[in-house]
């Protein structure tokens, strides 16, 4: 008896069912590493998520705390601030300054010093119109503590 050589067509007929199973097996571990791939990018974006929406709150609280800061900063610069509103408006009004210093003076009377302690004076910065009645003046003091008392709650 003589052996039979095995051929090309032989052999792949006898591999062809390890191939496919080769094939199948490939095609799941390639199909479960993507899948693990994508579960850890998926968690890594989830935790960048998280970090993200912690920082934006937290950069939220702090815009709040500074708005509400810088209004503070603004009321106490205000408050020294005194405004009449009123006054009458003339059509070449040369020096609020000096109109007001007169209008303290003729309030105070007696007690009115010789000079008032003020940093500036000046109408609102609206523009004039004819139909409104006068814009306020304000004068702006050096202190809180300056004021004069017979000012302090009166509406003048």
């Amino acid at each position: 008896m003589e052996a039979s050589m095995v051929t090309k067509a032989d052999l792949q007929t006898l591999t062809a069912p390890i191939q496919d199973t080769l094939r199948a097996e490939l095609a799941s571990i390639r199909t479960e590493v993507a899948t693990q791939t994508l579960e850890r990018s998926a968690e890594a974006q989830s935790t960048r998520v998280v970090a993200t929406n912690t920082a934006v709150s937290r950069q939220g609280e702090k815009l709040l705390a500074m708005r509400r800061h810088l209004e503070d900063i603004a009321n106490r610069c205000r408050r020294c601030n005194i405004q009449i509103c009123g006054l009458p408006e003339a059509e070449e009004e040369a020096n609020v300054e000096d109109t007001m210093s007169g209008l303290f003076r003729s309030i105070l009377q007696d007690e009115a010093p010789q000079r008032f302690e003020f940093e500036r004076a000046h109408r609102a910065l609206r523009p004039r119109t004819t139909e409104d009645s006068p814009r306020p003046c304000y004068r702006k003091r050096n202190s809180w503590k300056a004021r004069p008392q017979n000012l302090r709650t009166e509406t003048i």
